[in-house]
């Protein structure tokens, strides 16, 4: 074996290596060993520490939240029994125990934000900090939210708790205990009528008829009620227009106008209408009102008039500013007189015109000399009348003239007027063609070149034509003739200027020589005018019915049915009448005059004018037919839109066997239609056009020997049925439906005319049997009929003179209300408001309280149709809480279909320390004033929006509190319920 010296040194050196290195880690982990154990049992403690001091300030935070909400650093101590807080950190046993109490924000969502947010005050958050700095520094934290110890809830729940509210047409009930409703509805129902203390004097009368409306927009808009007022020629006011308060009770009308042309009830003879070829003496048989599309609003009158059937009257030009003056509404601002605008002639067929006819030569009858800037200013001086006929018997201007000029219009020239020619009245719209004067006179010499010039006058001789002027005069009487059938002298006349008040010849004699001598036998006026086709009615009986659909008119007259434009009413004027549509269209009935015998006519197809061809015999002298009196061919008329088409639904009146008839007023006839439009066959009832002709009649009794006559025709708005009242008496019944769905064929709803019908008519027993209806009658949705009329029986019986009629089984409508009024009614309208109140204006036959309000159904109306809740002022101060935080609410609810409850809430601080003075706005969820809570199955339940809205008009956190219920429906036999209110909050 060998050895190697100095390897043994290396190993030691080696191994001494290897120990400096493993022995300092191994007496570092040894001593990192040692203090990692106390850092643990440190970490522990401090742990402990923690917990109770989280105990602690859940104490503290219970006992008494308004010590502890007040941010701050705090450590716990015992006082007494119970744990506070004290300023600071403290050292416990080497450790640093800290509370931090700070505020929390949160956004409008209710969730907290450490940036931007509202601050709440019912919570804090706490972090609490233990620290120690051996054997080297460290801490553990909790980080709490706490809020106040309790939520608080207040209640409403019985009827005296809802009685301290705000009832707005809601009501307390005590069902269950206490709970909100709407409001009972008790104002008139259909079948238990009453009349309104709302009736008005209405001038002049009785009133013949009535038309109203009410707003579709607003409850605030008064209705308005347009009345025909004369029955007679002599009554001096036409028209009265009422204006009611809308949605109130008991309604209140006033008179606020009134259309006469008397100039008696003028305040200012300037006022009084001029040139409109018009006088006040004409009976007013209908009204109705029209909107145009500039908004200006007219009343309607139909009258007996040959050349003006139809009155346009202009209650209303859409101008604010002109309601007081004469370029508004009223022609007299002072007695609040309407305007008269301007009129509708029936015709035979639009754009029809005759032939060009004269007046004949015509005679004056007053004279008078001009005695200014007039020669000798003395006129024809000896026996001036005498130029009135043609007699050879002269009136005489002896040396005529103060000087020897020769022009017409000098002032050395004498003068004189003639004038009252008594001219007939020329028909509305006539062209005037020419106008003839004849002279027939003489001179006693012709030195001079003596001759004879003329002038006229439109005006009642303020304004003069350009002369004409006669060759030399002849020494022996000749005739003279100036202008001619188309010659108009320089102007454009109209037929309003040719009139006793307007029209004069003036008749000047020229000579240059002044000892000349004229001599005038006769001084005579032709007028020669192109007149358009003009019809009238047989004995003057006018338009006998009136009615409006979209912007056409309907009129019917002398058993005719005329339509006229409404679109261009705007454009119109006194002298500018409304456009004829189509030709007139033929329907059954006749007028009849009464008499010994009576005597009944119309026109024959093709005839217009004055002449009546057709005729036949009344049933009695009296025109009776039935239960009343029957002047009128056609007593009322009702169109209808069905679909793309028009059909008018027609009361046929008497002297004639078929009581209904049916119009296809669609396709207007023009030149190109068959028949045209110019043919005497356009719209006849045979050969007629189809698309514009009665298309059908419907007779309700055709037993010989029986009486039945139609006064009124009510048409549902689907034209399926058509609501008919007929004259009563022993042969009728007083009330029909017809199936009108086949508008071709009407018939009974079942039955047939030879053996009347057997469903679908009403006619009642005893006293309410002898009630003659007039012509007047209102359906509301189909479900109740009104009519009116009067008792025509003198016995003991006291027949309802209103009777209104349950539809609701349509084959058996059946008496469900009435109202006595001896005197009678001479028409009725009705009108529905927009918040479902029904009304019927009625114009009785008497001059005293003329104009009668009733107020109807729905029968079964229980609850008004909307109403608010607002709860009484929750004060949070009253239970020690000068501000909360409001976190939510629960109403517990029934809302059955077709009503409606929806909910808001309000949160205000107080005022001067008092929530009396509060001021609170309500606001929805997420603070929108126009939002609502709304309920899920039976509660209306939300979170409280926290935060400041509407300008800080609600805050939350506040004092004070409020909600509000809104309840409404649309069944009037429903009502949503509200049984009660907890709200929670955080004191």
């Amino acid at each position: 074996m060998k050895f190697f010296s100095g390897q043994t040194l290396i190993e030691l050196v080696l191994a001494m290596g290897l120990a400096a290195i493993i022995f300092p880690a191994l007496l570092t982990g040894f001593v990192t060993s040692r203090e990692g154990r106390v850092q643990q049992e440190q970490r522990l403690q401090a742990i402990t520490l923690l917990k109770e001091t989280e105990q602690a300030v859940r104490a503290v935070r219970k006992n008494d939240w308004a010590s502890f909400a007040v941010d701050g650093i705090y450590h716990p101590v015992v006082a007494g029994s119970t744990w506070q807080l004290a300023s600071n950190t403290i050292d416990v046993n080497g450790f640093t125990q800290q509370i931090l109490v700070s505020s929390v924000n949160r956004n409008t969502n209710g969730d907290i934000v450490t940036i931007g947010g509202m601050n709440d005050p019912s919570t804090k958050r706490v972090a609490v900090t233990i620290s120690w700095s051996s054997p080297y520094a460290s801490s553990v934290t909790s980080t709490m939210y706490l809020t106040r110890s309790d939520n608080v809830t207040y209640s409403e729940d019985s009827d005296d708790d809802f009685n301290d509210g705000t009832l707005t047409d809601t009501q307390v009930t005590a069902d269950l205990g206490g709970e909100i409703k709407l409001a009972n509805n008790n104002k008139g129902k259909w079948c238990s009528p009453s009349f309104s203390s709302a009736t008005i004097d209405l001038p002049d009368g009785p009133p013949v008829a009535v038309a109203a409306t009410a707003s579709a927009t607003s409850i605030d808009i008064p209705n308005e009620a347009f009345v025909a007022t004369s029955p007679e020629t002599t009554n001096s006011i036409k028209l009265a227009y009422v204006r009611i308060d809308a949605n109130t009770d008991t309604p209140a009308a006033t008179l606020s106008g009134k259309f006469t042309l008397d100039a008696a009830q003028y305040s200012d003879p300037d006022y009084v209408p001029t040139g409109i070829d018009l006088n006040n003496s004409f009976i007013t048989k209908d009204v109705k009102y029209y909107r145009s599309s500039g908004n200006n609003k007219y009343a309607l009158l139909a009258t007996n008039l040959p050349d003006k059937e139809i009155i346009a009257v202009l209650i209303d030009d859409n101008n604010p500013a002109n309601d007081d003056d004469t370029t508004g509404e009223y022609a007299d601002p002072t007695n609040n007189i309407f305007k008269y605008w301007t009129f509708f002639n029936t015709r035979m067929y639009a754009g029809a015109s005759q032939p060009v006819t004269n007046t004949g030569l015509l005679d004056p009858s007053s004279n008078a000399a001009e005695t200014s800037n007039a020669g000798d200013n003395d006129g024809y001086g000896s026996n001036p009348n005498r130029a009135y006929t043609n007699n050879n018997s002269f009136a005489v201007d002896t040396n005529s003239g103060s000087g020897t000029g020769t022009s017409c219009t000098g002032t050395d020239k004498d003068k004189h007027q003639y004038y009252d020619y008594n001219i007939p009245s020329l028909p509305t719209g006539a062209t005037i063609n020419g106008i003839e004067i004849r002279l027939d006179a003489r001179v006693d010499s012709t030195s001079g070149s003596p001759q004879i010039c003329v002038q006229l006058s439109w005006d009642g001789g303020s304004t003069w034509t350009t002369e004409q002027s006669t060759s030399t005069l002849s020494t022996s009487e000749q005739t003279y003739t100036l202008g001619g059938s188309s010659d108009t002298w320089g102007r454009t006349w109209s037929e309003s200027e040719l009139n006793n008040s307007n029209f004069r010849v003036r008749v000047i004699n020229v000579s240059s020589n002044t000892s000349r001598d004229f001599s005038l036998d006769w001084a005579a006026t032709r007028v020669y005018y192109t007149t358009a086709n003009y019809d009238q009615a047989p004995y003057d009986y006018g338009v006998s019915s009136l009615s409006i659909l979209n912007d056409r008119g309907y009129a019917v007259s002398g058993g005719y049915l005329y339509v006229f434009d409404l679109s261009t009413i705007d454009s119109k004027s006194t002298s500018s009448g409304l456009d004829m549509i189509g030709c007139r269209i033929q329907l059954d009935g006749y007028d009849c005059r009464p008499g010994s015998p009576a005597t009944a006519e119309k026109y024959d197809p093709g005839e217009s004018g004055a002449s009546w061809g057709d005729d036949t015999s009344a049933i009695h002298d009296d025109c009776s037919d039935g239960g009343n009196i029957e002047l009128h061919a056609t007593n009322d008329i009702d169109p209808v839109q069905v679909g793309g088409s028009t059909y008018v639904f027609v009361a046929i009146g008497g002297v004639t066997n078929p009581e209904f008839g049916i119009v296809n007023a669609t396709s207007v006839p023009d030149g190109s239609s068959s028949p045209s439009l110019s043919n005497s066959s356009c719209g006849r009832i045979s050969g007629g056009n189809s698309g514009w002709k009665r298309i059908s009649t419907y007779d309700f009794n055709s037993g010989s020997g029986t009486e039945e006559a139609a006064n009124s025709v009510f048409a549902r708005s689907d034209g399926n049925r058509a609501y008919i009242t007929s004259n009563g008496g022993a042969d009728s019944e007083q009330y029909y439906i017809l199936n009108t769905s086949n508008q071709s064929s009407p018939s009974f709803l079942s039955g047939s005319p030879s053996s009347g019908p057997t469903s679908g008519y009403y006619n009642a027993s005893g006293a309410n049997g002898q009630l003659y209806p007039r012509r007047a009658l209102t359906v509301q949705n189909g479900v109740r009929a009104v009519l009116v009329g009067d008792d025509g029986v003198s016995d003991s019986n006291d027949a309802e003179e209103y009777q209104v009629l349950d539809n609701s089984d349509e084959n058996t409508p059946a008496y469900c209300g009435g109202l006595d009024f001896d005197d009678g009614f001479n028409d009725l309208t009705s009108v529905s408001e927009l918040d479902g109140d029904n009304y019927v204006y009625m114009v009785s036959n008497t001059i005293n309280n003329d104009l009668k309000i009733i107020q109807g159904g729905p029968d079964n109306a229980i609850y008004i149709s909307s109403g608010t809740y607002e709860s009484p002022t929750f004060d949070s101060d009253t239970s020690g809480f000068p501000q909360v935080a409001f976190n939510g609410f629960q109403s517990n609810v029934d809302v059955p279909v077709s009503t409606s409850l929806q909910m808001q809430v309000a949160s205000a601080p107080s005022v001067s320390g008092s929530c009396s003075g509060a001021s609170f706005s309500f606001v929805g969820p997420n603070g929108d004033p126009d939002a609502y809570f709304t309920p899920v199955a039976a509660s209306v339940s939300g979170t409280i929006p926290f935060g400041n809205y509407l300008s800080d008009a609600y805050q939350n956190p506040g004092r004070c509190f409020r909600y509000r219920a809104e309840l409404s429906t649309s069944d009037q036999t429903k009502t949503p319920v509200l049984y009660d209110t907890s709200i929670n909050y955080s004191p």
